[in-house]
């Protein structure tokens, strides 16, 4: 699944985190947050919970059924 960047953004900004706090929130380095986000990389499935309820949002609005893009 791919982290939709639009839902993303707005659940920072409700939150007022930086997507480095969110990273170290959920044990990741922040660029591995950053090719979630611009849709380099799918979020493994581990994570895809974690971030949601770090970003207090559904997990279904986080995330859509696409393919990531290619670089």
């Amino acid at each position: 699944m791919k982290l939709n960047e639009r839902s993303y953004q707005i659940a920072l900004a409700r939150k007022g985190f930086s997507s480095i706090a969110v990273s170290i929130e959920i044990g990741i380095h922040h660029t591995t947050l950053s090719r979630w986000v611009r849709g380099w990389h799918e979020v493994p499935k581990n994570f895809r919970s974690r971030l949601a309820e770090v970003l207090e949002v559904n997990e279904s609005d986080l995330f859509t059924e696409t393919k990531v893009k290619n670089r």
